[in-house]
């Protein structure tokens, strides 16, 4: 029996029809979000964008900056402020938790907890509690930016390399050095 694609989501194993959640569907298209995202900056920072002598009509700001590359860079210093004020702010409070918990662990369990288990569950809770602050600072580092530019941009803290394209021999490398 051939069924079409659209009916193909509504049955189920059991062969019954089953009703799907409503969707949700984007408020606006990505033209409305560059938008909306540029209208949200000027607000912020309209002393950057201030126009002098028909230069704002060209994308300059009276000193001859490029407004759009000035947008960009504003709103990820912002970004990376609000995160780590966050960051800051929250990460004693998510160690304190953390310390209570492996406290209260240690208290009903003492015959069982070792004085170099309690050292390992408080290193392993330290970088535990770091890399959870690590992604909620990633995460509004990333609305922030993206609610004034339109896209969410590059995280500062992480480091991206690059292969060199040719593999230098010792004899090589001791000679681009001076020996």
């Amino acid at each position: 029996m051939i069924i079409s694609k659209a009916l193909q989501r509504f049955i189920t194993s059991g062969g019954k029809i089953k009703k799907l959640k409503a969707q949700k569907s984007p408020k606006h298209s990505a033209k409305w979000h560059d938008v909306d995202a540029d209208l949200k900056a000027r607000a912020k920072f309209d002393t950057i964008f201030d126009a002098g002598k028909g230069s704002a009509e060209k994308g300059f700001s009276k000193v001859g900056i490029n407004i759009l590359s000035t947008k960009h860079a504003a709103a990820e210093t912002l970004a990376s402020k609000t995160a780590g004020k966050y960051w800051s702010k929250n990460l004693p409070k998510e160690l304190r938790k953390q310390r209570s918990t492996i406290a209260g662990f240690a208290r009903t369990h003492k015959s069982k907890v070792s004085v170099r288990g309690l050292k390992k569950a408080k290193q392993k809770g330290f970088n535990k509690t770091l890399k959870k602050q690590d992604e909620k600072f990633e995460r509004i580092r990333s609305k922030t930016s993206e609610l004034f530019t339109g896209s969410k941009g590059k995280d500062p803290f992480k480091t991206y390399t690059q292969r060199t394209i040719k593999k230098f021999t010792s004899k090589e490398q001791k000679k681009n050095w001076g020996f």
